[in-house]
């Protein structure tokens, strides 16, 4: 069982297709994808916009519209060829979509989805302006694009006065400033040092680029306090759940073991949904009590909570924990809580004999204070906890799997 956290630091990530600013270019394989007839120009009944960017609905257009915006995530299924018919990338090959933000691709990619709505397919003529102009290694010339709108995940919208912080923010001495969205419910508790939280948030710069979004990711973020940028450390242990903020946070308050994640200002629309605080060490971790049940092995333990059903974990099932690991001293050594997860275990041979020991009792829904002495534990294993081990158990599920035999104590 490795130690590991979640949210080491933080990155600003720009998702784009093929690398930054370009749809990605590359060898073909041999495929069936044949270049249209009129690949090498424009033909006259095609549609042309301000920008010299030609185009062509291939099949009905939808009833319903539903079109892209320059800060959204889209899925397209597409096959591009230069004016030769040399097929230069197709996603038919592999019978896959892809997925890309808008501002992410060719000024003549993104200006062509933007035009589609969902479902609908069409042919363009991307002049060399509006491709790669010329860049060494890309394909050259006008570019022809079939393109079919899959899907639309929607961005957020862009606030307003990027810039600065108006007058009436809030202002710390460190350099970061902000003003309240939303206020949170009041009296709850701030994050602590150690907590991990859970967030929504848009990045901008402050001339009005997206850079990061989690509605582009599909879920919330978590992150631990204690691994995170200063910026966010600061931030988020004045906050509350249910609030949000517009923050403008100065280059050198995102930087995280000696790297910046921004080389300027960067404004933040961020809302901490909750929050998880490490769980405290029993009073009980130095020392098995007395009043506990125990095994022949020498296994100690306490039930918690009662779980439902007569469903025991075997050999080989894999089970998923909730689950904090102390030393005798009182030392955390691990937790799923600093993961936001439950842990995720197949119970073999490589897992310590007392924690498949104590599992193996247990049903789902069960919580157990478990004391696992030494031989049963890494029994003086190199890089391993020493000593007795002490577990706060809670099996959540069970996942039938091969069976083994019984693992033996080490």
């Amino acid at each position: 069982m490795r130690v590991h956290r979640f949210g080491k630091a933080f990155v600003i990530l720009v998702v784009v297709l093929g690398g930054a600013g370009a749809v990605s270019a590359q060898a073909a394989p041999s495929s069936d994808l044949a270049a249209p007839d009129d690949v090498a120009a424009v033909p006259e009944d095609a549609t042309r916009t301000e920008s010299g960017l030609a185009w062509r609905l291939l099949g009905e257009p939808r009833d319903r519209i539903e079109r892209p915006g320059i800060l959204d995530m889209v899925e397209v299924r597409y096959t591009g060829w230069t004016t030769d018919g040399a097929l230069f990338d197709s996603t038919e090959i592999e019978k896959t979509s892809r997925k890309f933000r808008v501002d992410g691709v060719i000024p003549g990619f993104e200006e062509a989805v933007q035009l589609l709505s969902v479902g609908e397919r069409a042919r363009f003529w991307v002049p060399e302006n509006l491709a790669y102009s010329g860049i060494e290694g890309k394909p050259a010339g006008m570019l022809v694009f079939d393109l079919t709108l899959v899907g639309i995940t929607r961005g957020p919208s862009r606030p307003e006065n990027l810039e600065a912080p108006p007058a009436d923010a809030i202002r710390k001495d460190s350099g970061l400033a902000w003003i309240v969205l939303e206020e949170g419910p009041a009296g709850q508790e701030t994050p602590g040092e150690e907590a991990t939280v859970f967030v929504e948030y848009s990045t901008w710069s402050t001339d009005g680029r997206l850079l990061d979004s989690t509605l582009h990711r599909g879920a919330a973020r978590s992150l631990t306090m204690n691994l995170i940028i200063e910026g966010f450390r600061e931030t988020f242990s004045t906050m509350v759940p249910g609030e949000r903020r517009l923050i403008w946070m100065p280059s050198a308050l995102t930087e995280f073991e000696g790297r910046k994640a921004a080389e300027e200002t960067v404004v933040f629309d961020l809302e901490l949904l909750s929050f998880l605080s490490p769980p405290k060490a029993p009073p009980s971790v130095s020392a098995i009590p007395d009043d506990v049940e125990r095994s022949l092995t020498g296994l100690a333990w306490r039930v918690l909570k009662r779980g439902s059903g007569d469903v025991h974990p075997r050999s080989g099932d894999t089970v998923e924990v909730l689950y904090s690991l102390w030393t005798r001293d009182g030392s955390l050594v691990d937790s799923s809580y600093a993961h936001a997860k439950p842990g995720r275990f197949e119970l073999n041979s490589s897992m310590p004999f007392g924690f498949n020991e104590a599992l193996f009792d247990m049903v789902v829904g069960e919580k157990r204070m478990v004391w696992i002495p030494e031989d049963l534990a890494y029994a003086g294993q190199e890089g391993r906890p020493e000593g007795m081990l002490v577990f706060e158990l809670e099996l959540s599920s069970i996942e039938p799997g091969a069976r083994h035999e019984s693992p033996t104590p080490p």
